[in-house]
């Protein structure tokens, strides 16, 4: 950064969109802050449904109410505070900020239609990994300082410095293999623009406006009442230049002329998109599917015209399938952006990337990844090492893997079990995730008591797996083999580990 006098409490937000989006703008619904504690808060559409997740460096607040939670507004992430000082001419300063991308725990945290920003009702809340959406996300970092937020409303990453955007979705195909394993797909979040809805419907009723696709019933265009056939009249012209229209741009960069491509916005009829092409001539390189999907042939450039007429947002889903010939170590990708013509500006974009492999590497990769759930504990004795009659007892499990992942999961999430005085020992259902990921040349689990997690402790689960992967896959539960470290002292373990 560069600055002229020192600067305060400059602050960076990380948010991560639950898809890609081909508008970044900044809005209340991508980018929303609560001002009095300068932190972000979900991004949520008119509908509620949560379009960007903040992300932090300190630990997040619980806010499930059923777990004594709070309000979203009462983050704190003093990480990523910091004051930049008069920079000298001709130079800069440098500061760095994070955040802990917590994609992967299983923990609850927000229910999929948030009403306000908490505390949220605990039985509605899912986990951040059931709300996004994809394998490849969008991730965001937005410079915030007081007394005023210098973002402008309805800039971007690419007209503004205090937005930073990465966006890359990979998706890998087959070589040779079949036809659908060349298929790449992927889904994106699509912001139509505002305008007069009242405006433009009561305009072509008034107006007789009827529209025949070419395109697939092999007529031309019929412009009722108001022009000749195939020319719409100035006075529709009007009607439509009132409307504020959106363009998806598809630049097809090295992707192969005799790949099929399929764009399918499920909620928009896509009549409309190939009514506004042909009002200005556009070539024929857009084709009818069916009610809601486009085919697009491959060429230099492809424009798409959206008007908003079905919902302020809508979801779409484009389809790749490179054709016969493609080699392994090939890399093809496409980009596509949204404009908005009408105000000379590029609102969003994101970049598929599709790289060729061998279904063996591409299996071989999938094949390691694993998921370990803890299905129940057992304490056989409420007054031993573990509970030591405090008839309560919480656990910390650690999943290791070198050259994998790893996750540390607290059982349960918030609060504790409670552990009865049965003779027979008292049974404890978990049924909990805490790993899922790829696992590299071992896997070790860890499980231990979480009032004494990070301690020396004796009482406590540990197995590593060597060799070869498909030994790991399977139950693990007591008395099923000698020795048994299912067996720990005066409590049991059962869990399994899956393929994903």
């Amino acid at each position: 950064m560069r600055t002229q006098s020192q600067i305060a409490n400059v602050r960076v937000f990380f948010r991560l969109f639950t898809t890609a989006n081909s508008d970044l703008s900044f809005t209340q619904v991508n980018y929303p802050t609560d001002a009095g504690a300068a932190i972000p808060l979900l991004g949520r559409t008119a509908s509620r449904e949560i379009v960007s997740i903040p992300f932090f460096a300190e630990e997040r607040k619980e806010t499930r109410d059923n777990a004594g939670g709070v309000s979203m507004t009462a983050q704190q992430d003093p990480a990523n505070v910091q004051t930049f000082d008069a920079t000298l001419p001709g130079g800069e300063t440098i500061r760095y900020f994070g955040a802990l991308l917590d994609i992967n725990s299983d923990t609850p945290r927000y229910p999929q239609s948030p009403i306000d920003n908490g505390p949220f009702p605990g039985a509605d809340c899912v986990s951040i990994r059931n709300i996004i959406r994809g394998q490849h996300q969008c991730m965001v970092a937005k410079v915030y300082f007081e007394p005023d937020d210098p973002t402008q409303p309805g800039s971007n990453p690419a007209t503004s410095d205090h937005l930073a955007q990465r966006n890359l979705f990979i998706i890998e195909t087959d070589n040779p293999g079949r036809g659908a394993t060349h298929a790449a797909q992927h889904s994106f979040d699509l912001v139509l623009p505002v305008g007069d809805k009242r405006v433009f419907t009561e305009g072509l009723a008034a107006r007789s406006l009827a529209m025949v696709s070419s395109q697939h019933a092999a007529a031309p265009m019929v412009i009722g009442a108001v022009g000749a056939i195939g020319a719409p009249s100035n006075a529709t012209n009007q009607v439509l230049a009132r409307w504020y229209t959106d363009e998806l741009v598809f630049l097809w960069n090295n992707i192969p002329r005799d790949a099929r491509v399929e764009l399918y916005p499920p909620s928009i009829e896509v009549d409309y998109n190939l009514f506004l092409r042909r009002m200005r001539g556009a070539p024929g390189t857009v084709h009818f599917l069916d009610d809601h999907t486009l085919r697009l042939d491959v060429e230099e450039v492809t424009y798409i015209p959206f008007l908003n007429l079905f919902g302020d947002r809508a979801a779409g889903l484009i389809t790749v399938t490179l054709p016969d010939g493609i080699r392994a170590g090939e890399t093809y990708s496409l980009d596509v952006m949204q404009i908005r013509p009408r105000a000379g500006i590029v609102v969003g974009g994101f970049r598929l990337t599709i790289p060729v492999r061998k279904a063996a590497s591409l299996y071989g990769r999938e094949a390691r990844v694993l998921q370990v759930t803890v299905e129940r504990i057992k304490v056989l004795d409420p007054y031993g090492p573990l509970v030591q009659g405090s008839k309560q007892v919480s656990f910390t499990a650690h999943v290791r893997s070198h050259n994998g992942g790893g996750a540390v999961t607290r059982l349960p999430a918030s609060g504790v079990y409670t552990v009865s005085d049965d003779p027979c020992g008292s049974i404890i259902t978990v049924n909990q995730e805490i790993f899922r990921g790829l696992a590299g040349e071992d896997l070790e689990i860890e499980i231990m008591s979480a009032a004494k997690y990070g301690e020396s402790c004796v009482c406590h689960y540990r197995r590593k797996f060597l060799d070869v992967m498909e030994s790991w896959v399977g139950a693990y539960r007591p008395n099923d083999e000698h020795p048994d470290p299912e067996n720990v002292g005066d409590w049991q373990v059962w869990y399994r580990i899956e393929r994903v």
